[in-house]
C-alpha cells in the first residue's frame, strides 16, 4: 500500500468476513425478482436482522414483510450428504422466534457459490428437541440441507402472504371486539382460517334450515364448535345445531340444544314448533328418557294439531299404516294416497319427495315379504309342490317391479346428493335379499317327513350373501365418511345377520364386537337395545325359522286328527288335482302387484 498517496494516515483495514459478507449479499438480491419482492437492509442497530422483505402482490406493495438473517462461511466443508453445518448464536435464534411473521437464516458456502435457507421456527424447534431441559448453550450447530431455489423462494413468498393475510384477519376481528360489551371472540381452526362467532351464528340462524335439507350435518357442526363463547343466540341457532347434532347421533349434545331453543319457541311459526316438540320426544326416547308407550302416546298428541310439516305428516301415515287392520290392500291404497297429496303439495322439496317414497317401498317390502311367506305356506306339502313355480314365477315379477321403483328412487337420491337417504335405501333393498333368502330357503328344504328344513345353502346363493355384505361395506365407508355413525351401526347390525344366516360363525363373533364397540362410543342407547335383542333372543332367520316350524308342525298336527295326512307325503289323485287346480288363482294372494307411479319433478 502506497501510504504517501493518502498522506500518510492509517486507513480501516477490510477483513475477509466483511468481503464474504458483501459478496453474498450482493448475490443474494438476484435471487429475489424485483416483481415479486422489495429487499431492504436493516442497518440501524442491527442485533440479527440483516434484511426486511416486503413481498408485491401484482406490482403493488402489500405491508407484508418476512426477515432474513445471513450468515457465510469460505471454510466449513459441506457433509456426505451435501448439507452444511452451520453454528448460531442462541440469543440470536430466540430474537428471530420473537418475529410475528416469517424469519429465515440464509447461509451463504462461497466454496460452492450455494445459498442455504431454514425456516427460523423450525430452527427453533430442533434447539427445544434437543435441550429438553431449557439449559442452552451459547451456540446451536444447525444441519442445513435446503438449497436457496426459485421454487423455495416462491415457498417463502407464498407462506408471507398467508401469514399476513391472517394476522390482518385476526387483527380486524379484534379491533371489532375491542368496540362490543358482549362476550365474544374469534376461533382459529387447523386450517389457520380465522372465524368470527357472531357471523357464525348469524350463517346458521340465517341458513340452518337450507343446511339441514341439504343433510350437510358435519358442516353445521363445525361452525356450533367455532361459535364459542357465547351468550345468548337465537333460538333457530339451537334448533338447527341440534338436529345436526341428532342426525349425526350426538343424542345427548342434540337434546340440550333442542332444549335451550323451546325456551323461546315463540320465536318459530306453528309446523317449527310442532317440529321442534317431536324432535325432543325423539332424543327423549333415544337416550331411554321415554318408555315407547310415553313415545307413542306423546307424538299422536302433536301429529293431531293441525299445524304439522310434510316430515310430521308423513310418520303420521306411516304410523297409521303400521296400526291399521282390515284389507291390507284397500290400507297401502289409502296410505299412498296420503304419501302421494304431501308429496305434490311440496314440489319443489325434494326431501319430501325421497322421505315419502321411500316410506312406501318400506311399507310395501313389508306387506309383500309377508305374502311370499303365506303363500308358500299355503303350497307347502308333497302333494301341492307343484304349484310352487307359480308363486315364484309371480314373485319374480313382483320383485323386478318393486327392484325398478327402488332404483329410480335410489338414481333420483343421487342426484341430489343425499347420501344419508342413499345409503337407507341401500339398506333396504339388501333387508329385501335377506328376508327373501331365508324365506324361499326355508320352504324349499320343508320336509313333513322330519319336520323339519334342511339348511342346506348352495355355493351360489352363499355367494349372493357375500356380496350383499361387501356392498354394506362399501354403503357404511360413505356414511362413516360424513360421520354418520349410526347408518354405519345399522349396516353392520344388518350384515351380522347375513353371515349369521349363512353359519359365519366367527365373522359373526368379531362384528358384534365391533359393532358394541361403536355404540359403546356412540353412545346409541336405542341400538345398543336392539342389537342386544338380536343377541339374546334371535336373528330375524331364526324367529322366523321357528315361527314358520310351528306352524307348519301345527298343520301336520291337524291333518293327522282329521284324516287327511297323507296329502301331505304322497303325490294328489286326479280328484285332488282337480280341486286343487280350481283353487290356485284364488289362493295366491298379493296385498297388491303393482307400485304406484313415483313422478320426479326435476
Amino acid at each position: 500500500m502506497n501510504k504517501a498517496l493518502f498522506g500518510n494516515l492509517p486507513l480501516p483495514a477490510s477483513s475477509r468476513a466483511e468481503d464474504l459478507e458483501t459478496v453474498s449479499r450482493q448475490k443474494l438480491a438476484p435471487l429475489f425478482p424485483p416483481e415479486q419482492f422489495e429487499l431492504r437492509s436493516e442497518t440501524e442497530r442491527d442485533k440479527g436482522i440483516d434484511l426486511i422483505v416486503e413481498v408485491k402482490e401484482l406490482n403493488r406493495y402489500t405491508n407484508f414483510r418476512f426477515a432474513i438473517q445471513l450468515k457465510a462461511t469460505a471454510k466449513i466443508k459441506l457433509n456426505v450428504d451435501g448439507s452444511l453445518s452451520f453454528p448460531l448464536d442462541v440469543s440470536n435464534i430466540g430474537y428471530l422466534s420473537n418475529y410475528v411473521m416469517p424469519a429465515y437464516y440464509v447461509v451463504y458456502d462461497s466454496r460452492n457459490d450455494i445459498f442455504y435457507v431454514e425456516e427460523s421456527s423450525l430452527v427453533r424447534n430442533l434447539l427445544y428437541e434437543k435441550y429438553k431441559l431449557g439449559k442452552y448453550p451459547n451456540q446451536f450447530k444447525v444441519r442445513f440441507c435446503k438449497v436457496l431455489t426459485s421454487e423455495v423462494i416462491q415457498g417463502m413468498y407464498n407462506n408471507t402472504l398467508q401469514q399476513g393475510s391472517f394476522f390482518k384477519t385476526v387483527n380486524n376481528h379484534l379491533d371489532l371486539l375491542r368496540h362490543t360489551d358482549s362476550i365474544s371472540g374469534i376461533f382459529i381452526d387447523s386450517n389457520r382460517d380465522v372465524h368470527s362467532i357472531e357471523e357464525n351464528i348469524r350463517f346458521i340462524t340465517d341458513h340452518g334450515l337450507h343446511l339441514l335439507n341439504q343433510a350437510n350435518f358435519e358442516g353445521i357442526i363445525q361452525i356450533e364448535q367455532r361459535s364459542h363463547p357465547r351468550e345468548n343466540v337465537p333460538a333457530m341457532f339451537e334448533l338447527v345445531c341440534g338436529l345436526a347434532y341428532y342426525h349425526k347421533g350426538k343424542i345427548h349434545k342434540s337434546l340440550d340444544l333442542l332444549l335451550a331453543a323451546s325456551k323461546r319457541c315463540s320465536e318459530f311459526d306453528l309446523q317449527l314448533q310442532t317440529g321442534l316438540a317431536y324432535s325432543i320426544l325423539q332424543a327423549k326416547y333415544e337416550v331411554g328418557i321415554l318408555s315407547k308407550e310415553a313415545f307413542k302416546e306423546a307424538s299422536e298428541e302433536i301429529m293431531n294439531k293441525k299445524d304439522i310439516g310434510s316430515y310430521l305428516q308423513l310418520e303420521k301415515a306411516y304410523a297409521w299404516i303400521k296400526e291399521c287392520k282390515g284389507d291390507e290392500n284397500e290400507n297401502f291404497m289409502v296410505f299412498c294416497d296420503r304419501v302421494n297429496c304431501i308429496v305434490e303439495s311440496e314440489r319443489q322439496n325434494p326431501k319430501a319427495r325421497i322421505l315419502g317414497y321411500a316410506r312406501v317401498l318400506e311399507v310395501g317390502a313389508e306387506f309383500l315379504l309377508n305374502d311370499l311367506s303365506k303363500n308358500l305356506n299355503t303350497w307347502t306339502g308333497e302333494g301341492r309342490r307343484r304349484f310352487l313355480p307359480k308363486v315364484l314365477d309371480e314373485w319374480k315379477l313382483i320383485q323386478d317391479n318393486y327392484f325398478e321403483r327402488l332404483d329410480s328412487l335410489m338414481k333420483y337420491v343421487f342426484k341430489h346428493n343425499d347420501i344419508h337417504s342413499m345409503g337407507n335405501l341401500s339398506r333396504l333393498k339388501i333387508e329385501w335379499v335377506y328376508r327373501c333368502f331365508y324365506t324361499k330357503l326355508f320352504f324349499e328344504n320343508w320336509s313333513f317327513k322330519s319336520l323339519s328344513a334342511k339348511w342346506e345353502i348352495s355355493v351360489d346363493r352363499r355367494a349372493d350373501i357375500l356380496k350383499a355384505c361387501s356392498f354394506l361395506d362399501k354403503t357404511a365407508s360413505f356414511h362413516e365418511s360424513i360421520g354418520d355413525y349410526e347408518s354405519v351401526v345399522l349396516n353392520m347390525v344388518l350384515k351380522y345377520e347375513l353371515l349369521h344366516v349363512i353359519k359365519e360363525n366367527e365373522k359373526c363373533e368379531q362384528i358384534a364386537a365391533d359393532i358394541n364397540s361403536l355404540i359403546e362410543k356412540n353412545d346409541f342407547f336405542q341400538l345398543q337395545l336392539k342389537f342386544s335383542k338380536i343377541l339374546d333372543q334371535g336373528t330375524r332367520h331364526e324367529k322366523f325359522l321357528k315361527h314358520a316350524q310351528m306352524l307348519l308342525v301345527h298343520l301336520y298336527e291337524i291333518a293327522k286328527n282329521e284324516g287327511f295326512v297323507s296329502a301331505l307325503f304322497e303325490p294328489y289323485t286326479e280328484d285332488m288335482l282337480k280341486f286343487d287346480a280350481d283353487i290356485t288363482d284364488n289362493s295366491v294372494k298379493w296385498t297388491f302387484s303393482k307400485f304406484m307411479v313415483f313422478e320426479f319433478t326435476d
